[in-house]
């Protein structure tokens, strides 16, 4: 059986997805750093700008999960604009392998932001998008 959610835990799973993405997504920062050369000097792979990212992708996430908290549907209809909202966070990331700009956008370089965000959207899904109860 379908049930709506409690708004307050859905910021209580909010702010523990906050934590495991922005964590995760410095992880993979750090591997990025640790393996692909000129990643240091590529701008939206600085610590300040992944956390940055990842806190508003977070937010975001739940903000959404939030406004779906009263339908007995919203766990489903989160998975699905979740996924969108993935595959429309990577088109700028997409942008600047065409339209560079910043020093050191390679494909390494940008495909690291795509995993990124992918990281963020799976953490996001795995614990925004599950029945709450009440």
């Amino acid at each position: 059986m379908k049930t709506s959610v409690a708004p307050a835990r859905v910021w209580l799973a909010g702010s523990i997805a906050l934590v495991l993405a922005a964590a995760a997504n410095l992880g993979v920062r750090a591997l990025a750093l640790a393996l692909l050369p000129g990643a240091g000097t590529f701008l939206p792979l600085e610590a300040s700008a992944v956390t940055t990212g990842t806190v508003i992708g977070v937010v975001g996430a739940t903000v959404v999960r939030v406004a779906l908290a009263g339908s007995p549907a919203g766990g489903i209809w989160f998975l699905r604009i979740a996924l969108v909202a993935l595959v429309v966070s990577w088109l700028p990331d997409i942008a600047l392998l065409v339209w560079p700009m910043y020093k050191g956008a390679t494909l390494a370089n940008v495909g690291t932001l795509m995993a990124m965000h992918a990281v963020a959207a799976a953490v996001c899904i795995l614990v925004l998008a599950k029945p709450f109860g009440k």
